[in-house]
């Protein structure tokens, strides 16, 4: 590739690495915010917290009524989507939500 593509790519490639960072830091204050709220809900000067329970996904193989049935007949038109991978793999960061 050309000159400017590798610019382009070396720029989205520190933006993932930042987003990574950000949202494995995010996961683990979620999970402290859980943690202090003894797993109910809580509110705070900036967020309140709360369990949403939603109903599990239907497994379609298990219905039999459905084997003999094309579900492709139903189905939404297709979407494009576009999968940038690394080629690299780097070293895990060290996060912690805790000022300790």
């Amino acid at each position: 590739m050309n000159k400017e593509w590798n610019e382009a790519a070396e720029k989205l490639y520190k933006i993932k690495q930042a987003r990574k960072y950000y949202s494995h830091q995010e996961e683990n204050c979620l999970e402290e915010l859980k943690r202090l709220s003894g797993g109910l809900p809580a509110t705070g000067d900036v967020f309140e917290l709360r369990a949403v329970i939603r109903p599990g996904a239907i497994d379609y193989e298990k219905i039999v009524e459905l084997s003999e049935i094309d579900l492709n007949l139903y189905r939404k038109a297709p979407v494009t989507s576009w999968i940038i991978s690394e080629k690299i793999t780097l070293p895990k960061m060290e996060i912690s939500c805790s000022n300790q």
